[in-house]
Order: structure tokens, then sequence, then C-alpha cells
């Protein structure tokens, strides 16, 4: 026998669960953006009817009130694009420490999401005209 077949039989099989975990990875990221696009199209489409049919209170609601109805949901969508992409870039899990805690496994893309989403929510309220 040569090397490589001797390599060949030493080589051990590569377990296929990898590899569905990671389809099963990239579908539900690609579920989540569809449904924040559609999302998006119902707001605009809602916003767009509602300004032809002439409804004046939810046009004023709308305008007195568009970080909360408009901002709000949009902001969280897109710290959920934004831990989604952190996700796909790297290959391991997202863990981090903080003060005195640990957070692993699923715990850690719930809590960089909720940081981001308040870092998010404190930017457009010191920002917005009041």
């Amino acid at each position: 026998m040569s090397a490589i077949e001797d390599n060949k039989i030493a080589s051990k099989p590569v377990s296929p669960k990898p590899v569905k975990k990671e389809i099963l990875k990239y579908v539900a990221n690609w579920i989540v953006i569809s449904f924040g696009g559609l999302y998006f199209c119902f707001h605009v489409g809602f916003v767009i009817w509602h300004t032809f049919q002439n409804r004046d209170w939810l046009l004023e609601l709308v305008k007195k009130h568009y970080a909360a109805i408009i901002g709000l949901p949009f902001a969280a969508y897109a710290v959920v694009c934004l831990v989604l992409f952190l996700e796909s870039r790297y290959e391991g899990p997202i863990e981090f420490k903080a003060i005195g805690f640990e957070f692993k496994g699923a715990s850690g893309p719930i809590i960089l999401w909720a940081i981001c989403f308040l870092i998010f929510t404190v930017c457009m309220k010191l920002l917005w005209n009041a």
C-alpha cells in the first residue's frame, strides 16, 4: 500500500451533521430576512394606503410618534440583521464576558441583541428632535 492509501484508511469520515446545521442556519437567516422585508413592505404600504384614504387621525399619530411607530420596529429588525451577520460571519457561536458574567450558547446572541437594541433606542432618543 502506498502512503496515500494508508492515509485514506486512517482518516475518519466527516460527519454530515455540521453540514445540515449550516444549511438550517442559512435557511433560518433567509427566512428572518425575508419576513423583515415583508414587514417593511407592510409598513410602507400601510402608510401609503392611509395617506390616499385621507385618514388624518392616523397620519397625525404617525407624525407625532414616528420614532415609536416606525423607528423602533425597524431598529429591532436592524439589530436582528446585525446579530445574524455576526453569527454568519464567524464560525463559532457568539460568546462574550462582561463584568462578572459570561454569555455562551443561545444567551450570547440574545444578550447581544438586547444590548444593541438598547443602544439603538438610546441613540434615537438622544438624536430625535424634541
